[in-house]
C-alpha cells in the first residue's frame, strides 16, 4: 500500500480545501466501527482437549459449552475468524454483548477478571484452575 500524500486526501472546492469524497467515506466508515462492536465468547463445541495458550501442558480439557476465549470485535464473526478456524478448533462464536467499542471492552475486561470465579473453572481441581480462559493469552 502506497503512503498517502496530502494531495491524495484533499481537494480545492469553491475556494477552500476539503477532504476528497473517498477520504470522507473512509473517515465515516472508521467512525462507525467505534460505535458498533460486540463482545463475544468462543465456546467449546464438544468435550475434549483444547489448546491452552498459557498452560504448562499447552492444553486444557473443556466440557461442551465451556468458554475458550473472550474477545471484542467491530468486524463481526465472519471477518474476525474463518470457518476453518472454528472447524479445526471445534469452537463456536457467541455474541454476549453489543454496544460501542468502549462498552464492549469494558464488558470483556469484566469477564476476564471474573473468569477465575466462573462455575466451570471452580469445578476444576485446584491444580488446574485457570486465571484466564485457555484461548486468552493475556488481558488487554
Amino acid at each position: 500500500m502506497a503512503t498517502l500524500k496530502w494531495a491524495d486526501v484533499v481537494e480545492w472546492v469553491d475556494g477552500e480545501w476539503r477532504l476528497r469524497p473517498k477520504r470522507e467515506a473512509e473517515r465515516d466508515k472508521q467512525m462507525r466501527k467505534v460505535d458498533v462492536a460486540e463482545q463475544y465468547a468462543l465456546i467449546a463445541n464438544s468435550s475434549g482437549y483444547y489448546e491452552c495458550l498459557h498452560c504448562p501442558s499447552n492444553r486444557m480439557f473443556l466440557k461442551s459449552n465451556e468458554i475458550w476465549k473472550y474477545g471484542v470485535t467491530n468486524q463481526g464473526e465472519k471477518q474476525r475468524y474463518t470457518t476453518q478456524f472454528f472447524r479445526l478448533r471445534q469452537l463456536r462464536y457467541l455474541v454476549q454483548f453489543t454496544g460501542t467499542y468502549s462498552q464492549c471492552l469494558v464488558e470483556e475486561k469484566r469477564k476476564l477478571f471474573e473468569y477465575p470465579l466462573l462455575p466451570e473453572n471452580l469445578a476444576r481441581p485446584d491444580s488446574i484452575k485457570l486465571v484466564l480462559p485457555p484461548g486468552n493469552l493475556q488481558m488487554r
